[in-house]
């Protein structure tokens, strides 16, 4: 199994707290970068492709210096010369690199901090898999899962909050054959300039041969790291990992 991480984003609202990409900011001394391929390697995963695009020099040097100091971990760079539209299209540049492998995959937004365990229960249960926040309330822009006997029947932020199950904190696992059908479902989209949308929004089209169950955060720690107050929030519930 391989991982995907999300890098090629500006990340424009953090610009107050750093002008670095996402995945390269440190959160007690540890690059979010770094943080996710350690996580990776401790759950047999060495093999992680990289979606760059803004500031890729920063990104490929990081990727070189967590590959020399962890001569386990490789690190693949992809890089999206579009990055300014939306994220469909840095996942759709990974597709050559995502459909080779027989076990599937594993996605992270690069803006994603989580605790090993949260990757560890990820990866043993089986099938297509979105990992969800259920402990907290769901506020009205954030990205909804909306669920139908403990299945996923739609993923929108125009979900209203009292119908989700949750909010879908930007990780999933997907079967090799569920992302082969994904990868020509963004191609679609693409392919009609539909470069505003999603990802997220586009795993929905799986519904239609596959099906996406949940796995539920139940309180291990995790944090989006979208605007300057998360940053604060991640070094308090990071402090000592």
């Amino acid at each position: 199994m391989k991982a995907l991480i999300l890098a090629a984003g500006k990340g424009s609202r953090l610009v107050s707290a750093t002008e670095d990409p996402k995945v390269l900011l440190r959160i007690n001394g540890v690059t979010t970068l770094e943080r996710i391929s350690l996580m990776c390697r401790d759950a047999r995963i060495t093999e992680i492709i990289v979606v760059t695009g803004y500031h890729r020099e920063q990104v490929h040097a990081e990727m070189r210096r967590i590959m020399v100091k962890y001569p386990g971990i490789t690190l693949k760079e992809v890089f999206n010369p579009v990055f300014h539209l939306n994220n469909i299209v840095s996942v759709a540049c990974a597709h050559a690199e995502l459909i080779s492998d027989p076990d599937g995959y594993v996605h992270f937004d690069g803006d994603l901090i989580i605790e090993a365990q949260l990757l560890k229960n990820l990866l043993q249960k089986k099938g297509n898999v979105l990992v969800i926040e259920d402990q907290q309330q769901v506020e009205q822009e954030e990205m909804k899962v909306r669920l139908e006997n403990g299945k996923v029947v739609e993923i929108d932020k125009g979900i209203p909050p009292a119908k989700a199950a949750g909010e879908y904190i930007g990780m999933y696992k997907l079967t090799a054959k569920a992302t082969v059908a994904y990868m020509q479902c963004l191609q679609h989209h693409i392919l009609k300039g539909e470069t505003h949308i999603y990802y997220d929004n586009v795993l929905v089209d799986l519904l239609r041969e596959h099906s996406l169950d949940v796995l539920a955060t139940h309180g291990l720690k995790w944090v989006e790291v979208d605007v300057p107050g998360d940053v604060v929030k991640a070094r308090e519930l990071f402090e000592q990992q």
